[in-house]
């Protein structure tokens, strides 16, 4: 099984999901209408999955998920209870926004709670089935203790999960057991909890239920481990709950259960991997340090003590070089003899070369083991006070201009080729001159080509109004000529937009070079573990959150403690991939920033292609979008045909 890591998840994920009248009308007055959001520019008029009335939030991602497909909450239900009665296939055009800002716990409870009014309401009209209330209460009780609230901006990373195919059978007792030891593992992980395991039997052997979780040994003592666990839970007991046997992994956790016992034996064989898809510069001479690093890392987790537990979880970091360094992880289940684990580890390691060869990061999950590896820190230093992640951390002494949010666009820098050429002069004034035009007009993105002769293209920032674009885009239209008018290619960045051309096609293609980077230094690794993990974290998650969205760009905040606010924007340009601009902001975190000095938090590494910013303070606008009218963004199956993507072609 197969799956790229792009270093992150959603943290807002959007599910819209088709539920009953009940549920319907218990929120459609609090929603806003389709007009609203057509007037906001939020959706377009000719959506067709859109209906009067409909909600949604301000999002660029939308995933809708049918109530009547095969795994959804409304099929286990409906199925389990029995009933025929209502199917949600009567409901076309109704569906409800539920957003995840406040936790995937959170909006997964909201959404069943109502659908088990709706289904309650359904069963007490079905007379033909008399033990559907009793049915359904039992159902709806199994699942509270897995009801907490999340913080947003602790949510888990889901990774993946596998489900086996021999199922049981809807009001099975085996099903009932399931639900029982899913509750009992959420409810045990608490406090130093890292690893528990369970069983709940019955009068028949065969519908007994082997059960663990086992949480990422640097995350204990934390409330990260509880909720990783719930979350795991939670999913498992919506996706796999007919399935016998399952393992689902989060960035944080692992839970695992089967129909037999699994207990202190090694499991090898329904592993997974992933892989960070950007490329290291020495393959050879890389995996040489990554297999003698791993190796020594799998060493000291099979016979790790820490503390009086035995974790079987260790770390290990490795200079590359003075702005690089190696971070490795490993980790067995307690219950493995250390022979058992350091087989299991063997084997996981042995797969590195088959997934990740020449990768920048990648990760082995077996149920009984896992490692990874990656070129940013990921994990928290376990011999660091657990009260240091309340300290304040290192600012950037900065006096740059746009320290803060300005109206004014802010230069940065510029690159020219080396080769000069004296016939692209009058194609670089006609160049410059449509995109100026186009910025002036109100377009944040555009490109053009001038017969086969010369490609440009500009992108601003994504918070900014067209007012503001403009502005930036006409003054690096002049400071490009400038500087650059009889090179082959160039590049301008500000702090509001950022302007390229070349003799070549560069249209929808990632590059990483040239870079402009502005980090702050330092030799001093004293504080580092304290905010270069949750920074690296962040930043990975923005990541696939850019890549996901239609505009290419996202920018969160995210508090670190009761007086600071990390704010954090990324950005590519629209026209690359989902995928390539995830992998391109993904090469940033890992090659660009240098975690083994970065000094403080505050910072921008700016690629053609790509860029990011973090700052302790705010620098971007977060309310443009309500505040500033914008023309009306296409749905997301609608990007691929280039509705945002502006092309002019120019013959001569």
């Amino acid at each position: 099984m197969f799956q790229i890591d792009g270093g992150g998840t959603l943290i807002r994920i959007q599910v819209p999901l088709k539920v009953s009248i009940l549920a319907w009308r218990l929120l459609r007055d609090r929603l806003p209408t389709k007009v609203n959001l057509i007037t906001r520019g939020i959706i377009v008029a000719k959506a067709q999955f859109y209906v009067s009335g409909s909600g949604a939030v301000e999002s660029a991602t939308h995933l809708f998920i049918s109530c009547g497909s095969f795994g959804s909450l409304w099929s286990l239900v409906s199925s389990w209870i029995g009933s025929s009665l209502v199917t949600a296939q009567i409901l076309p055009d109704h569906f409800v926004q539920f957003t995840l800002s406040a936790g995937d716990t959170h909006a997964r409870r909201s959404f069943m709670q109502l659908n088990y009014l709706a289904c309650l309401r359904v069963g007490c009209l079905d007379r033909k089935k008399p033990q559907i209330v009793q049915r359904l209460f039992k159902l709806y009780t199994s699942y509270i203790p897995l009801f907490v609230n999340v913080k947003a901006q602790d949510s888990p990373v889901f990774l993946i999960s596998t489900c086996s195919k021999d199922n049981t059978t809807a009001n099975s007792t085996f099903q009932d057991n399931l639900m029982s030891l899913l509750s009992s593992l959420s409810s045990k992980a608490i406090g130093n909890t890292e690893f528990y395991k369970t069983t709940v039997t019955n009068i028949n052997p065969s519908d007994s239920v082997y059960g663990l979780f086992m949480c990422r040994g640097d995350i204990v003592p934390s409330n990260l481990c509880h909720e990783c666990v719930v979350n795991a839970t939670q999913k498992l007991s919506l996706e796999c709950s007919f399935s016998k046997r399952a393992v689902i992994w989060y960035d944080l956790c692992m839970v695992r259960y089967s129909n037999n016992s699994f207990f202190s034996t090694v499991n090898t064989e329904s592993g997974v991997f992933l892989m960070n898809t950007g490329n290291v510069s020495n393959t050879k001479k890389f995996m040489r340090l990554l297999f003698s690093t791993m190796n020594e890392t799998a060493d000291e987790a099979a016979q790790a003590l820490i503390g009086e537990e035995n974790k079987k979880f260790a770390t290990r970091e490795t200079p590359i070089s003075t702005f690089q360094t190696l971070y490795c992880l490993a980790q067995c289940t307690p219950d493995l003899s250390p022979n058992d684990c350091r087989t299991c580890l063997s084997t996981a390691i042995g797969v590195l070369p088959q997934c990740c060869d020449g990768k920048q990061g990648g990760r082995v999950l077996f149920p009984s083991c896992n490692v990874r590896y990656e070129l940013y820190p990921f994990y928290r230093n376990t011999t660091t006070n657990a009260s240091s992640t309340n300290e304040l951390v290192p600012e950037t002494n900065d006096s740059k201009l746009d320290s803060g949010f300005s109206q004014d666009p802010f230069y940065l820098s510029y690159n020219c080729s080396s080769k000069n050429t004296s016939s692209y002069n009058i194609y670089l004034k006609l160049l410059l001159s449509y995109l100026s035009s186009n910025a002036t007009s109100g377009e944040t993105f555009y490109r053009v080509k001038i017969e086969e002769t010369l490609y440009g293209l500009y992108m601003c920032r994504g918070d900014l109004p067209s007012r503001l674009c403009g502005q930036c885009v006409k003054n690096a239209t002049d400071q490009i000529y400038s500087k650059c008018r009889s090179k082959q290619e160039g590049i301008i960045w500000y702090s509001h937009c950022w302007l390229r051309y070349s003799y070549r096609n560069f249209f929808s293609k990632m590059e990483t070079s040239p870079i402009y980077s502005y980090v702050n230094i330092s030799s001093s690794i004293a504080m580092q573990n304290i905010f270069t993990v949750i920074l690296s974290t962040h930043l990975n998650q923005l990541a696939t959150e850019a890549g996901n969205s239609i505009d290419r760009y996202t920018m969160k905040s995210l508090k670190l403690n009761a007086v600071q606010t990390l704010y954090t924007l990324e950005q590519c340009t629209q026209d690359l991939s989902s995928d390539d601009c995830t992998s391109c902001l993904n090469d940033v975190i890992s090659t660009a920033i240098p975690w083994p000095v970065l000094g403080s938090v505050g910072g921008r590494i700016l690629y053609p292609s790509c860029n990011l910013r973090f700052e302790l303070f705010p620098f971007y606008m977060e309310d443009v979008k309500a505040l500033v009218p914008t023309s009306p963004s296409p749905s997301k199956g609608d990007a691929g045909n280039s509705l945002l993507k502006k092309e002019l072609n120019v013959l001569k």
